[in-house]
Parts: structure tokens; C-alpha cells; sequence
């Protein structure tokens, strides 16, 4: 990965957290994302991943601690036009067609250069000849990819990526991480979730492991300098399996 030629702060998280009901969901969570970096989010079910990311994105107010995005805080307008969301489970208007979605992104964004890449972006990911068809025409793999193109459209600072590889084929996988590459070589910052450790290790700069609401370890991953580190998975079996022998 490159640094996208800056070390411009893209995302800094200090002491974020999140009550819901009696229960601590997010628990002092601080970390920073610059530009041209690519973050993975990685953690046991129930760790707070999604949470995070919601909140991140202004869909959940913290319960304290704070965030800002390109300087912007979080669940700000500033903040919101900053970054792009790909929720894990695909937000989609059900009366709109695929590429009236397109159309919807690229009227509210008014930038001639979404206009273009509309069309480029469908066609990579298959779906230049299902542009007519509703959310609940398309399989699963396929609204995926209709959430993964609205999200690329918008051209945020910061893109978050709620488990993005789920329901994609192989080629699709390798074109996502090409475009996640490519995206942070212009100086986009990416935090993207995800449970393949192997593949994360392929794009993301750093692993930030959570567990329990907590940040447990944060991974270096990728570097020349590095050459000879444990794997991403032994590193995360050996935190969270420290972690849950504590529980126990």
C-alpha cells in the first residue's frame, strides 16, 4: 500500500463508545486511518464490528468519545458527504431499479466525474444487463454488488466496507481488492471488515482486532519491513485466545 503521497489524517477515533441498554457494545476504541491506508476490522461474532461501523457512519450517536472524519465529527453533514457506507446487509430502495439507484447517487452527488463512472463501475461488477431489474430480482451476491457500487460511486474520503466479500464470486474478489488498491493509492482511506484473514492480509496495511467492544491488538500487515512476522491468523488466535482464557 502506498500513503497516497500524505500523511493527511483521513479518520481519527478517540475513546468511542456505545451503550445499548446496560450493554457496553463499543469500550474506548481510539485509532487513526490516513490517507492512502487501508485498515482491516476483524474480531469474534458479537465483537462490535458492525456497531462500529454504523456509528462511524452516523447511524448510531456515541454514548461517548469521539470521531472525525476529514475534521468533520461524526454524524455531521461534513462527515457524512466525507464518507461512503457498504452495510453488511444491503440498504436498497426496493421501487428503484439498478441503475435508478445509479441515477439517484450521481443527482445527489451533481459531479460530472460520478456521471461517468457510473456506467464503468456496473459493467466490472455484472450488472450492466440486470440495469432494469428491482433489488428483489437480483440474488444475493448480486444486491451486494449494487451496495458495493453505490458506496464506490460517491468517491469519499473514507470508505467503509461492512464485510464486503460476502456473496461475491472469485473474479468479483479480485476485482473489489483491485479497486480498494486503487482507491488508496489516491488517497482514500478504507476500513473494511471481514472474517478471511488470509485475504485481509493481501490489502489491509493494519488489522485492528476487537474483542468484546475493545480494541484487543492492532496488526501490522504487508510490509517489506515485516518480512518474517506470524500470519494475521496466528497473531488473532493467540489474542483472542488469551482473551477468552481470561474470560473463562
Amino acid at each position: 500500500m502506498t500513503d497516497g503521497g500524505t500523511h493527511r489524517m483521513i479518520l481519527e477515533v478517540q475513546g468511542l463508545g456505545k451503550t445499548m441498554g446496560a450493554v457496553g457494545v463499543l469500550r474506548d476504541v481510539s485509532f487513526t486511518i490516513n490517507a492512502g491506508e487501508v485498515v482491516g476490522l476483524v474480531g469474534p461474532n458479537g465483537a462490535g464490528k458492525t456497531t462500529l461501523m454504523r456509528t462511524l457512519a452516523g447511524l448510531y450517536e456515541p454514548s461517548h468519545g469521539s470521531a472525525l472524519v476529514l475534521g468533520h465529527a461524526i454524524g455531521t453533514t461534513g462527515a457524512r458527504r466525507a464518507l461512503s457506507l457498504m452495510p453488511e446487509e444491503p440498504d436498497l430502495y426496493p421501487g428503484l431499479s439498478v441503475v435508478e439507484h445509479v441515477r439517484l447517487i450521481e443527482r445527489l452527488s451533481g459531479s460530472p466525474r460520478i456521471e461517468s463512472l457510473g456506467p464503468s463501475l456496473l459493467e466490472r461488477y455484472g450488472l450492466s444487463d440486470k440495469q432494469d431489474l428491482l433489488p428483489h430480482q437480483l440474488s444475493q451476491g448480486m444486491r451486494r454488488k449494487l451496495a458495493l457500487v453505490l458506496a464506490l460511486l460517491k468517491g469519499a474520503g473514507l470508505l467503509l466496507l461492512d464485510e464486503p466479500f460476502n456473496g461475491l464470486d472469485a473474479v468479483s474478489v479480485r476485482e473489489l481488492r483491485n479497486e480498494v488498491r486503487r482507491l488508496a493509492e489516491e488517497g482514500c482511506g478504507v476500513l473494511l471488515s471481514m472474517h478471511g484473514l488470509t485475504e485481509l492480509e493481501r490489502i489491509a496495511d493494519r488489522a485492528v482486532i476487537l474483542h468484546a467492544g475493545r480494541i484487543a491488538h492492532i496488526a501490522r500487515l504487508g510490509r517489506d519491513d515485516l518480512e518474517g512476522q506470524p500470519p494475521l491468523e496466528d497473531v488473532y488466535l493467540r489474542v483472542v485466545g488469551a482473551l477468552r482464557d481470561d474470560d473463562d
